[in-house]
């Protein structure tokens, strides 16, 4: 018997879309290993919610195998209820025309990446987004994928709208798809110190 360590997440920082579809293969092995039963959980060792103490000091000593874990509260049954007809004012929802074109400016940073899926989720069919450096990392080439496999127009710019005649095109190019439908700034700097 062996014992190897893989770490996945170096997928997320590798450059290029082959480790995308490797990434795409991984995930698809781990879901028909857990459906298949191969794929089983880690050993656990549970203590009591009023025993952190014992908990941390079980960790310490590093002979566990597996998880440590704190049961906060015994799992609920099943429970059979038969719902009740309530009037109740119903809470507005977010959908997009499938029509109309979205840019999203900084739409491949994390943030960016949630808005897409987002819009996607509520009903957009036609995505700009835009980034400085385009796509780099397998999960960018792994969400473009996938978005155009359900049939999304998904299209990522490079053009910088700081700089007018750049925002100009970018408008042009989105109305040549359709009718601009919104403009999603999710654009960051991240400023890891102050002067």
């Amino acid at each position: 018997m062996s014992f190897i360590g893989v770490g996945l997440d170096v997928f997320f920082y590798e450059v290029g879309e082959e480790e995308a579809e490797t990434l795409e293969e991984i995930m698809s092995l781990v879901n028909n290993g857990i459906r298949n039963g191969v794929v089983k959980p880690l050993d656990r060792t549970v203590f009591d919610k009023n025993s952190p103490e014992e908990a941390f000091k079980y960790m310490t000593k590093g002979i566990h195998i597996g998880k440590v874990l704190m049961k906060i509260r015994d799992e609920e049954g099943k429970i059979l209820t038969v719902p009740t007809c309530l009037k109740q004012l119903a809470v507005p929802d977010t959908l997009f025309y499938y029509n109309k074109v979205y840019i999203i400016i900084g739409g491949l940073g994390g943030f960016g990446t949630e808005v897409a899926r987002w819009i996607i989720k509520r009903g957009g069919r036609n995505l700009i987004l835009t980034s400085r450096y385009g796509a780099r990392t397998p999960y960018h080439y792994f969400c473009l994928k996938r978005w155009k496999g359900e049939g999304i127009n998904v299209q990522v710019s490079t053009l910088n709208v700081v700089i007018k005649n750049e925002a100009e095109k970018l408008l042009k190019d989105a109305s040549c798809i359709g009718p601009v439908g919104g403009i999603f700034n999710s654009a960051l700097v991240r400023c890891l110190h102050l002067n």
